[in-house]
């Protein structure tokens, strides 16, 4: 007789590793802000085919620079209710620095903060699980060509099959594709189906709202 244990083992295992700034970049680049009140429990799940089986989603990102602007408030309450509707890690990873930059129509030089580390802690828990034998197939959400190292040595050292899941277009990295020789689009209709509820009872009893800007 084969055991509960054996049975789960005979699906197809999939973690999933989000790059939080670069999908928030992407949905707002897209028009889409009304999605950013998003459950990524829910669109991934929504994504499995049959014989596929969800074991972990991961979401990386930093916090914002100044946690006393509005930005880093809505940042909070949407960590917040993830957080409370659970089924995602959240692992803040990330941080920001200040580096100069120049623009590209006006030849005009800025600093402007810029997040850091964060491709680094993805890298790590990728090639990490890959190694613990966490998951069959990766679906990792990120246009970030830095990752490009990591995808080649999961690709080289293990049967573990990875594959890009593309925020929404205007974010994309050809060499990130190439590397995992996998795409797949999420669309616009799958975001919409997979929100938060507008109000929630976070775990410390304030109460949790979508936040205007994104309706």
């Amino acid at each position: 007789m084969t055991d509960s244990g054996q049975q789960s083992r005979q699906s197809e295992r999939v973690a999933v590793y989000i790059d939080g700034y670069n999908v928030y970049y992407g949905l707002r680049s897209k028009g889409w802000k009304r999605y950013l009140w998003l459950d990524y429990r829910s669109l991934f799940d929504n994504q499995l085919r049959q014989g596929q089986e969800l074991v972990v989603v991961n979401y990386f990102t930093a916090l914002g620079r100044r946690q006393s602007t509005e930005a880093a408030e809505r940042q909070r309450t949407y960590l917040s209710a993830i957080k409370t509707v659970g089924g995602v890690n959240i692992k803040i990873a990330g941080k920001f620095e200040t580096r100069p930059w120049k623009c590209m129509h006006c030849d005009q030089s800025y600093k402007r903060p810029q997040e850091k580390m964060t491709d680094v802690a993805i890298a790590v828990q990728l090639v990490g699980d890959a190694h613990s034998d966490i998951f069959d197939t990766a679906w990792l959400m990120s246009a970030d060509a830095d990752l490009v190292p990591a995808v080649n040595y999961v690709n080289d050292s293990f049967p573990q099959k990875l594959i890009v899941a593309l925020p929404p277009r205007g974010r994309r990295s050809d060499h990130l594709v190439q590397a995992t020789g996998n795409e797949m689009y999420i669309s616009k209709s799958r975001h919409s189906q997979a929100q938060l509820p507008d109000t929630i009872m976070g775990l410390d009893g304030r109460v949790l709202k979508r936040p205007p800007e994104w309706s």
